[in-house]
């Protein structure tokens, strides 16, 4: 998970540029809406979901922060005293992967919904990752960086208390997060989250006999190495 988490901050977006990553995202959230509305049907004069991009800068952190990318979606007016639902997406992913079931959430949540890429992710700033890679890197420090973060993009948008739902790895960061700030946490949605669980018994020699091939990639991961560094 160390890897996993660490792994996040080393995408260096080699695949698209910027432009084609930013129209790749609006494609898949303007699919998602039309698909939305096509099934759900509004009357008329009744709101329909709409969504907005922003970078949000993390200013708390340095004078020279890095942005979050923050997609929001709307349906009319989010109601006084309501926490805001915040998504954080899985290993691998962005905030997009939100896009058939945030318009849902939208239509039903009475306060504000957000889905944001995590800082290394998707359309978020990438800056270098400061911590030692795989095995070497201790889990704490990981965890620490991606909470601060988060509590300085929540601190940016002036959120007083959120429902926080994360999926896979967001799931960990999230209960990282519940952990360090419980008070700033209305509920906590764990989605298959993922988990550091403690090796068990015999898993050393299970890898002593494992295929070369796979103690190779074992190497690699180990070393700091993901597939988000492709």
């Amino acid at each position: 998970a160390t890897s996993a988490m660490s792994g996040c901050c080393c995408c260096h977006g080699d695949v698209l540029t910027h432009d084609e990553h930013v129209a790749a995202e609006a494609e898949l959230v303007e699919f998602g809406l039309n698909w939305w509305h096509t099934t759900r049907p509004t009357h008329d004069g009744a709101p329909r979901v709409t969504w907005t991009a922003t970078d949000v800068p993390l200013t708390s952190l340095s004078s020279t922060p890095p942005s979050i990318h923050t997609l929001e979606y709307s349906c009319g007016a989010p109601k006084d005293g309501a926490p805001a639902l915040v998504m954080l997406h899985g290993f691998g992913f962005g905030a997009a992967m939100y896009y058939a079931a945030a318009p849902q959430l939208a239509t039903e949540w009475p306060g504000r919904v957000f889905c944001i890429d995590q800082l290394g992710c998707g359309l978020s700033s990438r800056p270098p990752w400061p911590l030692p890679y795989g095995h070497r890197c201790p889990v704490d420090k990981v965890e620490a960086y991606f909470v601060d973060t988060f509590e300085a993009w929540r601190a940016a948008l002036s959120l007083d208390t959120i429902v926080l739902l994360g999926h896979s790895i967001g799931g960990y960061i999230a209960a990282a997060y519940a952990e360090r700030h419980p008070d700033r946490i209305r509920q906590l949605v764990l989605a298959s989250p993922a988990g550091v669980p403690h090796p068990p018994e015999g898993l050393a020699e299970v890898h002593a006999k494992a295929p070369r091939v796979l103690k190779l990639v074992r190497s690699l991961v180990r070393r700091g190495w993901s597939p988000m560094l492709l």
